[in-house]
């Protein structure tokens, strides 16, 4: 009788260990499945956030884009291009009256025309640039680039100009500036009036 009870007991035993890896393993399929479907909802959510994230790339791309031609032709009075290389960005510029030729190739003056076209074609991305520092950019401008770039400051934007040339400062309504008399520093500011006709 002892030994029936005692196998009894085993068997007992046995019975509960199996239900206990039965249910260990049943707990370890549900776990993966359920890893598995967290997984498969972490991969989709990625990729919607990455055709997302591409989608905001393409259109502010375009924006820049379009911003960089207007800019282009408003300061160099011909075409400008971004084009997207296997190394990054592409640029063309094609000052009017002449063919599209490397960059290199370029005037100082129509690389610096090309520059400013490119950073405020940038800064529309932001909203628009509020105010624009320049700091002698007309230093190496033509007589040609110098009055595609005087009309361009007439645009509406507001600019603070650090310059030297006479025709930049025609086009300001207000000129501040230092002059030096005997080693004495005198400060002055002068506002154009606008006289409208009635």
């Amino acid at each position: 009788k002892r030994r029936n009870e005692e196998d009894t007991a085993k068997q007992m035993r046995a019975i509960t260990e199996v239900k206990a890896n039965e249910e260990a393993e049943s707990r370890k399929v549900i776990e993966a499945r359920r890893q598995e479907v967290e997984g498969k909802r972490l991969e989709a959510e990625a990729k919607g956030v990455e055709a997302e994230h591409q989608k905001r790339l393409e259109e502010a791309f375009a924006r820049f884009q379009e911003a960089f031609r207007r800019y282009g032709e408003a300061l160099l009075g011909g075409r400008t291009e971004v084009r997207r290389t296997a190394g990054g960005l592409g640029l063309v510029v094609t000052p009017a009256g002449k063919r599209t030729q490397d960059l290199r190739l370029l005037s100082l003056g129509e690389k610096t025309l090309g520059a400013l076209a490119f950073l405020f074609a940038l800064g529309e991305l932001q909203g628009g640039l509020p105010i624009a520092v320049l700091d002698e950019v007309d230093a190496a401008l033509d007589e040609a680039n110098l009055l595609r770039f005087t009309r361009f400051l007439r645009s509406g934007r507001q600019f603070l100009l650090v310059t030297h040339q006479k025709r930049t400062m025609e086009a300001c309504h207000a000129l501040y500036g230092v002059t030096s008399e005997e080693g004495v520093s005198r400060v002055y500011a002068i506002r154009k009036e606008v006289v409208h006709d009635l």
